[in-house]
């Protein structure tokens, strides 16, 4: 394994962006999750100099019904809550620039409250808000990077999960980073 040196929490360009990452990819793996959102923001993102897109506000994402936003490959469940997080958020019902402010666990609670938004999900949006001490309990790969680290015989449940990632507070959001790193053996 490389060191890693240098590793840091990545941000998402708005705190939108950050909810739209987490449910694209849910359950997917993060390629499959880049070619969702990629998709999405180039039927609806602001195209940029490069080939790029801006991320579309959450009115414009709101705006889309259940057939375009399944045609960009989400699934059923992931179009519903993509549209209801839309909605919530261009609403000003789900205010994320107040999550974002913290406490953390305060935001955690308010998108735990939203349906279809779980443990993973909640802890995806919070590391791309930029707490450093959030875990997207039950993602495969940390729990592969955990079993590697910790030579484990098969990949931690959430509740293994969670407790192997305690001792790496207050910093568990770089951890998580390192250990997606640690996942997957190097070849040579």
């Amino acid at each position: 394994m490389t060191s890693g040196s240098g590793l840091r929490v990545s941000l998402v360009p708005d705190l939108f962006d950050a909810l739209v990452w987490a449910v694209v990819g849910q359950q997917v793996t993060f390629a499959r999750a880049c070619t969702l959102r990629r998709r999405l923001y180039e039927r609806v993102g602001t195209r940029l100099p490069g080939g790029v897109y801006a991320p579309p506000p959450a009115q414009t994402v709101a705006a889309l019904n259940q057939s375009e936003l399944r045609a960009v490959g989400l699934t059923q469940a992931r179009t519903d809550l993509l549209g209801r997080v839309a909605a919530l958020v261009a609403s000003g019902a789900l205010d994320l620039e107040a999550l974002a402010q913290g406490p953390a666990s305060r935001a955690q609670r308010c998108l735990l409250a939203v349906p279809g938004i779980g443990p993973w999900t909640a802890g995806y949006v919070l590391r791309g808000f930029g707490f450093a001490d959030s875990v997207p309990v039950g993602d495969s790969a940390l729990a592969r990077g955990l079993q590697r680290l910790f030579h484990l015989p098969q990949r931690p449940g959430p509740l293994a999960t969670a407790a192997l990632m305690a001792p790496f507070a207050p910093h568990r959001s770089l951890a998580t980073l390192h250990l997606w790193r640690h996942a997957t053996p190097e070849t040579p």
